[in-house]
């Protein structure tokens, strides 16, 4: 699976990795059914705006963004069980555990 390295502002590092259409389907009913329940989705969520990532560090400076990258894709493929899955409030930190994983 091709990973490319993300740096996001405020220092977070992020991998970028290839997705399957049906990862991207399920993307877009997922927020499709946020908003219709009229809660507000962050911009980077909207469909056509989502960027498939999985967040390496939350405070590294892209000068570093090449080591962080590099230590973690050693030890990868990481394979990964989603078991749960919640809505989050990233300006309050509330939090909403859904019943079923979208």
């Amino acid at each position: 699976m091709p990973r490319h390295g993300l740096a996001f502002p405020r220092g977070r590092a992020a991998l970028a990795p290839s997705i399957t259409a049906e990862v991207a389907r399920r993307q877009e009913a997922v927020a499709e059914a946020v908003q219709a329940t009229g809660a507000e989705l962050h911009r980077n969520y909207v469909h056509g705006s989502w960027v498939p990532h999985v967040s390496l560090a939350t405070r590294a400076p892209g000068t570093l963004l090449p080591l962080v990258t590099d230590a973690v894709a050693a030890v990868l493929p990481m394979p990964l069980v989603v078991d749960r899955a919640a809505l989050v409030d990233s300006g309050s930190g509330e939090t909403w555990v859904l019943d079923t994983i979208p």
